[in-house]
């Protein structure tokens, strides 16, 4: 298996040098307060997470993958802690994205919870494919009682990002 990278923190920003010299920043933030409360579950923390590289990179290798899942499960403190992402669609390779960080998460979280969620949005411009998901600790309280409502939670944040 492969060794995560070092990483540097800076003010909730982390970043790792891959060994082609590509840096990768990664960011978490907290978006709990941008949507009402979950009927029921009033003590999640909902976290929105990005990771890319500062130049484009041929392709992320598995010790990068490693070094990312480290950052997420670092971000775990409790059970009731939510992540989300959206894949960058800058250059057309979000599904590959997607499917990259979903074996990413089998290899190193495989006790964690990963939904991917594929949105259709529309546009002026047409329609547009966004790929996103949500991610939950392996001893989430309550994932049956509000999968739908998270799921919903998160085409909100992917519309938003899309708007920006």
């Amino acid at each position: 298996m492969s060794r995560p990278y070092n990483i540097l923190e800076h003010s909730n920003t982390f970043s790792f040098l891959n060994t082609e010299g590509v840096n990768y920043i990664c960011r978490f933030s907290d978006v709990t307060n941008h949507y009402a409360p979950i009927l029921g579950a009033y003590d999640i923390r909902l976290v929105d997470f990005d990771f890319y590289p500062e130049r484009d990179a041929k392709s992320a290798d598995a010790a990068t993958g490693h070094t990312i899942c480290k950052l997420i499960k670092s971000q775990f403190k409790d059970n009731k802690h939510i992540l989300t992402y959206v894949c960058d669609e800058n250059d057309g390779r979000q599904k590959l994205r997607q499917f990259k960080f979903q074996k990413w998460c089998e290899r190193y979280l495989p006790d964690f919870g990963l939904q991917p969620i594929n949105i259709i949005l529309e546009t002026e411009e047409g329609l547009h494919y966004r790929y996103a998901g949500i991610l939950t600790h392996p001893d989430f309280p309550y994932a049956e009682e509000i999968e739908h409502y998270l799921i919903n939670r998160v085409k909100g944040i992917v519309e938003e990002k899309s708007r920006m």
